[in-house]
């Protein structure tokens, strides 16, 4: 069965941010509502009880009479199952009318942002004011649902490490509750032991600040430091240690074609040569073609060939064999994380910007439990009064809708 779908519904974008993989986008600007509809009626068919339909770019929200439709169409054929709805944007189009929309559907709302103006400067010095608003109106008159639905995804890149904490506390001052702070690829060939004390210094600063903001609400927004679940390890005849070879979802472009990941799609950036090895794999043809459901069972066979997506013990950073890592469990290592790496031909050589961060933000994790063990009790007296506080949003936002 399938558990996930993520169409693309613009190949635009209103933003040129620096770092954007998407830098050679081919084929239609937007999808087509026929295109749309042929992914959703596949999946809908074969879904999952935990089903869940992403919309993104591009910028989705240069379509947003499409984004409406698919999620009409959706709720009127879904029966009584549940079918969660994400929406990754970079923000800037949300309007007043779109976010209603958004919250009367209960539309996940994940938004690039990558925090204070000296962080966020790549993609538009107007691009931070105009953020400032959504959440403010977020707060203001849908707390509830943000505290449920919002996400923050931050990028960073050795040239904003120094931004790290700042932004950290910026979103903790703006009440989000899920912060992702995640490695750009493509940003490692500059990679430096200054770049690593500076990463260790601010990771430091935003676990002080975790704790205190714990100690106050018993929440924590930032999500390197909360408990992880533990990885596939991806040896040996275990098969693919990420995602994209579980066969239970697929990305569509815009041209209709099907992906397994979107980070090996041609039709959207040139591909490295160990990226090229992996698209036969990965590519599962047009939506409407019969044998889809046939590739995309496949895909796990196919990816457990390929030493990219496998031995996942084996690779190693310039730090350490990952086998030795007391990290490795934790790791979120994405094998385009590799690929991506410019210049890098070596199937098992990991980012070492990635490996800092996954070991940095590892110690932080552990140092924070470690600090808030203590006060077990308190922390769950805490949290019953954090979720009163939520339930007395939702019942406010009803109020106010």
């Amino acid at each position: 069965m399938i558990s996930r779908l993520t169409l693309l519904l613009s190949a635009r974008c209103n933003l040129s941010c620096s770092y954007c993989y998407q830098g050679e986008r081919r084929g239609p600007e937007r999808m087509t509502w026929d295109t749309a509809r042929a992914a959703l009626d596949f999946c809908l068919a074969r879904r999952a009880p935990n089903f869940s339909v992403e919309f993104n770019g591009g910028e989705p929200l240069l379509e947003p009479d499409l984004l409406r439709r698919c999620i009409e169409h959706v709720e009127a054929r879904r029966g009584e199952s549940a079918v969660r709805f994400f929406l990754t944007t970079n923000g800037t189009l949300i309007t007043h009318e779109m976010l209603e929309f958004l919250v009367a559907h209960d539309v996940g709302l994940q938004i690039s942002l990558d925090g204070v103006p000296k962080a966020q400067g790549h993609r538009g010095d107007w691009t931070s004011e105009r953020l400032d608003r959504v959440l403010e109106e977020l707060a203001r008159s849908h707390l509830g649902y943000a505290r449920r639905r919002l996400r923050i995804q931050a990028g960073l890149m050795p040239s904003t490490l120094h931004t790290m904490a700042d932004s950290g506390r910026y979103f903790l001052d703006s009440e989000v509750p899920e912060v992702l702070f995640y490695t750009v690829l493509g940003q490692d060939d500059a990679w430096t032991l200054e770049d690593e004390e500076a990463l260790e210094f601010q990771v430091g600063r935003l676990l002080e600040d975790g704790i205190n903001h714990w100690n106050r609400t018993a929440e924590v927004p930032i999500m390197f430091l909360r408990e992880v679940q533990e990885r596939v390890q991806g040896g040996p005849g275990e098969g693919p240690f990420c995602g994209a070879g579980s066969g239970s979802g697929f990305f569509v472009d815009t041209s209709g074609r099907a992906w397994t990941c979107l980070m090996f799609a041609s039709s959207l950036q040139p591909l490295s040569p160990l990226a090229r090895e992996a698209e036969p794999a990965l590519d599962l043809g047009e939506v409407r073609e019969p044998a889809l459901k046939d590739r995309l069972a496949g895909v796990p066979s196919l990816l457990s060939r390929l030493r990219l997506f496998t031995h996942r013990r084996d690779k190693y950073s310039s730090f350490s064999r990952c086998r030795d890592c007391e990290f490795l469990p934790a790791c979120s290592l994405c094998p385009a994380a590799i690929s991506h790496t410019p210049g890098n031909r070596d199937p098992d050589k990991v980012p070492d910007f990635f490996c800092a961060f996954t070991r940095a933000t590892g110690k932080a994790r552990r140092e924070f439990r470690r600090r808030t063990a203590d006060s077990e009790t308190a922390r769950r007296l805490e949290k019953a009064r954090a979720a009163l506080e939520r339930l007395k949003d939702v019942v406010q936002d009803s109020l106010n809708n």
